[in-house]
């Protein structure tokens, strides 16, 4: 078991993308996506994060036996004035709300994930080209995230600070598809709005 800066491959991916995957139930409550309250915990802007800690095994990632691959990808994490237990509570229905489905989780580690989710011009409806940038203008223009069939890996660690602090970091990989199905997939990179996204709305669960 290593730290790593986690990256992900598109080699492993393309063989993983016709695995199904499974919704985890979630226990926590559903809520409308919304920026933190003012009375909130404090949210930081996405950095690379260099605090994560997950099982590695030949160059693969582990989050409760979902195997993620090793690429260009690297998590990026938010800092939150909000405890690693009180936050490691809300990803289910961060994630739920994101329409991300959780089929890998590390409660020892305070990980989750979402492998192999495949999603066509939008993700719960919020446009793809918004989470990631496949390149130039797709089929019917604009950007070519927003044509392709896209196929995301994501999955996210609580990490500890401080008793009432914890970075909340996200991995987001994704490989872009043309509608026509011709031509090799592509490998999409983040904005970073994701992994945003993901630290707070958690920060926004645990608000008074």
């Amino acid at each position: 078991m290593r730290s790593s800066s986690i990256m992900l491959s598109s080699a492993a991916m393309l063989c993983a993308a016709c695995a199904s995957s499974s919704r985890a139930p979630s226990s926590a409550p559903a809520a409308s996506p919304s920026p933190t309250p003012a009375n909130g915990p404090t949210v930081g802007a996405p950095e690379i994060a260099r605090t994560v800690n997950l099982e590695t095994r030949d160059g693969r990632l582990l989050v409760a036996g979902v195997e993620i691959h090793q690429s260009t990808d690297t998590f990026r994490g938010s800092e939150v004035g909000a405890p690693a237990a009180k936050l490691w509570a809300t990803l289910p229905a961060v994630y739920d709300q994101l329409g991300l489905p959780i089929n890998g989780v590390d409660a020892e580690k305070r990980a989750v994930a979402a492998v192999n989710l495949r999603a066509r011009v939008q993700l719960n409806k919020v446009r793809l080209s918004r989470y990631v940038d496949c390149g130039g203008a797709g089929s019917i223009g604009g950007r070519a995230a927003d044509s392709y069939t896209v196929t995301f890996n994501v999955a996210t660690q609580v990490v500890p600070l401080t008793d009432d602090r914890a970075t909340v970091a996200t991995l987001v990989q994704a490989f872009g598809q043309p509608s026509s199905n011709s031509g090799q997939p592509v490998h999409c990179t983040s904005t970073g709005n994701l992994e945003a996204q993901v630290a707070q709305l958690a920060a926004a669960h645990v608000a008074p």
